[in-house]
């Protein structure tokens, strides 16, 4: 009990640190999205123009396998406490998607409902995808991404030389002035080809997690009342520490 109470502290603000940092780094929609863009040439005497790449940065799934545990740790550390200072044996079953999670206290269901409320606000901006496209797995990238079904195609203009016209000033002593002036076409150079990337969560992925977090709180929840309808043996002892206290005795 003193090793877990020794890291009880550290633990339980380390996961609030890590559950804040990637709440913040999940508005920031930018470090989950990737982009290459190609452009081509119809013109041979063009040169070849590299492609512009932006890979993804982090992916949802990346997010998580490294911040679980660590909201794991502190959960268990705290469970792992308060049922070690539990003298009553008033426990209750937590059944969470048909399977049983083991058998604790109310005080322990009370703070694992809190640890679990607090999660909440970090599923809830889990960064979802662009419905305005359709996506696919990217097999190539060998981590969890996705890219678009069909790429976004659009043509590249240049203004092009096309004939000369002239001008004619007339001054102010009457005299006239001819100038050369180089008329100029939009034409069609080339085309870009656009392929987005995404290592985000799907809107039906996301709206799961919750749903699944709200049945993990309703199932705490029924537990707790469990557990609360135990009956505990009534103790007098504030009258017993007071009297001592102030000094009474049994014959005053």
């Amino acid at each position: 009990m003193h090793q877990i109470l020794a890291v009880l502290k550290d633990t339980k603000n380390k996961s609030s640190a890590v559950v804040k940092d990637l709440t913040d780094a999940f508005s920031k929609r930018a470090r989950y999205e990737g982009i290459r863009i190609q452009t081509e040439w119809t013109d041979a005497e063009r040169a070849v123009k590299p492609a512009e790449i932006k890979e993804v940065q982090y992916t949802v799934d990346e997010e998580f396998k490294w911040i679980v545990p660590i909201i794991a740790q502190a959960i268990d550390t705290e469970v792992t406490k308060n049922e070690g200072n539990m003298v009553s044996d008033v426990t209750a079953e937590l059944v969470i998607g048909g399977k049983v999670i083991g058998k604790f206290g109310a005080v322990t269901l009370m703070d694992l409902e809190k640890r679990v409320r607090e999660l909440r606000e970090l599923f809830g901006k889990i960064p979802v995808l662009d419905q305005s496209h359709d996506w696919i797995p990217d097999d190539q990238s060998g981590r969890n991404i996705l890219v678009t079904k069909h790429q976004q195609v659009a043509d590249v203009t240049d203004k092009v030389p096309t004939s000369f016209t002239t001008e004619t000033t007339t001054g102010k002593d009457g005299g006239k002035t001819e100038k050369n002036v180089r008329e100029f076409l939009d034409k069609k150079v080339g085309f870009k080809t656009t392929t987005r990337y995404a290592g985000m969560y799907t809107p039906a992925q996301q709206s799961a997690i919750l749903s699944r977090l709200d049945e993990t709180l309703m199932a705490i929840q029924a537990a707790t009342t469990l557990a609360n309808r135990g009956e505990v043996e009534q103790k007098h002892v504030g009258e017993v520490l007071l009297n001592y206290i102030l000094g009474y005795n049994d014959n005053n």
